[in-house]
């Protein structure tokens, strides 16, 4: 069920970031893309009761083949699986501890905020 779950997220974030990048322009990768993706992981995977982690996970390595293909470096590329990784630690781990995946989830769209904020050096 794991890779199922995966394949939608990667189905329904691809869908959706497409649409929004082309609604927001140069703006979606910080504020748009954070919320797609880390609500398409986390909602697949409790919808599909796949676990959390390994979903963030093979969504992470899918991202690296993306960027690379897109002509992205490896380096930046695998930053993304690092990203997913530790957005995924994060929402587990606030949801174990809350109780409330969405608050979990909240958590996980916070920290891909962040980091797409560094990343395009945008200020909050």
């Amino acid at each position: 069920m794991t890779l199922v779950a995966s394949l939608v997220a990667l189905l329904v974030a691809a869908a959706l970031n497409f649409a929004g990048g082309r609604l927001l322009g140069e703006n979606y990768p910080v504020y748009g893309a954070p919320v797609v993706e880390e609500a398409a992981k986390t909602i697949s995977a409790i919808a599909l009761g796949a676990p959390l982690m390994p979903v963030h996970l093979l969504f992470g390595v899918a991202e690296v083949f993306w960027d690379v293909g897109a002509g992205g470096k490896i380096l930046t590329s695998l930053s993304s699986l690092l990203l997913h990784m530790v957005v995924g630690f994060v929402t587990f781990w606030i949801w174990y501890f809350s109780g409330l995946w969405w608050v979990g989830l909240a958590a996980g769209i916070i920290v891909h905020y962040r980091w797409n904020n560094l990343v395009f050096r945008r200020q909050p």
